[in-house]
């Protein structure tokens, strides 16, 4: 089963079996939280300067600045690719 996380420090949202150990973007350890649909869609409202990626491998979403080098889930190195608003909403619904 899959989860919404949300990176406590910079806001980063990872949508995966397990949070990553380590946020991409502000290099915060073990700062992803459970969170909720409502931070998602705030954030696809106002993606300034954030990026909407998905694993090739297993379909974990990522929004953030940068994306994760591997992946928390399978554990897969450099397989993020950025996607577009509606690619994201379809997986995560």
């Amino acid at each position: 089963m899959k989860y919404l996380f949300k990176c406590t420090i910079c806001g980063d949202i990872h949508f995966g079996s397990s949070a990553p150990e380590e946020c991409p973007t502000c290099q915060s350890k073990k700062s992803y939280i459970k969170t909720e649909k409502e931070d998602v869609d705030i954030l696809l409202n106002k993606l300034i300067n954030k990026k909407l990626g998905r694993c090739t491998v297993c379909n974990d979403l990522h929004i953030g600045k940068m994306f994760s080098i591997f992946c928390p889930t399978c554990k897969n190195e450099n397989v993020y690719v950025e996607i577009d608003k509606a690619e994201f909403e379809k997986i995560i619904d």
